[in-house]
């Protein structure tokens, strides 16, 4: 019984988090592009969000890229 709710636990994290990794170019991509807008608008505090985007992209791949290599 424990061992069948560890494996439906991992199978769930797991999808969640595949499923964050597929998308996480579009959600990224929309972050900057707003934060971009706001930065041209005048409120400089949103300059670091586009970049924090594209640090955050770039981690969430190689993660992905790590999770797909050990579950070969």
């Amino acid at each position: 019984m424990l061992e069948w709710i560890k494996t439906q636990l991992i199978g769930v994290l797991e999808w969640i988090v595949t499923g964050a990794i597929d998308c996480s170019y579009w959600m990224c991509l929309i972050v900057s592009i707003i934060a971009l807008m706001l930065y041209v608008a005048g409120i400089k505090k949103s300059g670091k969000w586009v970049s924090g985007s594209i640090v955050i992209y770039i981690v969430m791949q190689i993660l992905g890229m790590a999770i797909a290599s050990v579950k070969k």
